[in-house]
């Protein structure tokens, strides 16, 4: 990063779903992701309590999706990152 802004791809990337966007955030953004090498990438679902979770694997594309249902969200990449999903969805 410099003055004119960072360059490159972030290494993760987390999308809240929402009805008029999911469609977009679960195809479209996706694809736009993995080409860029955005290594993982979550979805967060308010309405059914879930993240899934993205990974790169070594092509460059992403393998499916992990679905985190209950207790908490992990990442792959980030070995101390987790979100309560009782937090996240608390009322």
């Amino acid at each position: 990063m410099d003055d004119k802004g960072a360059f490159g791809a972030p290494d993760l990337v987390v999308e809240k779903l929402s009805p008029s966007t999911a469609a977009k955030d679960m195809k479209t953004k996706l694809l736009l992701y993995q080409k860029f090498g955005v290594k993982e990438y979550w979805l967060v679902d308010p309405e059914k309590k879930t993240v899934e979770r993205f990974n790169l694997d070594r092509q460059g594309k992403y393998n499916p999706g992990i679905v985190f249902q209950e207790k908490n969200a992990e990442s792959e990449l980030f070995a101390d990152f987790q979100i309560s999903l009782e937090e996240l969805f608390a009322d």
